[in-house]
């Protein structure tokens, strides 16, 4: 199986986790990544490069969501920290957000997709 197919099934997956685990559509987000892994899969360069930067960016934005605030108790003045609505899998601190196992599961989804689509990208054929 192609890299590119790969990177676009676990879009797929992280997709249909981050309806799960919101319990609705994120636009800004859900619409772009169906459309990427769509792109993907059909074996786009550009899809696998713009899916390669918006996993990015999810990731850089799940880490400073969850992980700075969990793990250092940072979170930005006048910014609600988030507080995970289902069963939780790693300690819970203090004053500090939990993330639970639907926000983990994204954070290792997410992962994967970053990992996958930027192998992708480097595999990609030298432009001519």
């Amino acid at each position: 199986m192609e890299l590119n197919v790969l990177a676009g099934l676990a879009q797929v997956a992280l997709v249909a986790l981050l309806i799960v685990t919101h319990r609705r559509i994120l636009a800004g987000y859900t619409i772009p990544m169906t459309l990427l892994a769509g792109g993907m899969l059909a074996g786009w360069s550009w899809a696998i490069v713009a899916a390669a930067v918006l996993a990015s960016v999810f990731v850089l934005n799940h880490v400073l969501e969850w992980w700075v605030p969990y793990l250092t108790g940072w979170a930005p003045e006048g910014v609600a920290l988030p507080q995970g609505r289902g069963p939780v899998v790693v300690p819970r601190r203090p004053g500090r957000p939990t993330p639970d196992l639907g926000h983990v599961s994204l954070g290792a989804t997410a992962l994967v997709v970053l990992s996958l689509a930027w192998v992708a990208v480097g595999a990609l054929p030298a432009p001519v």
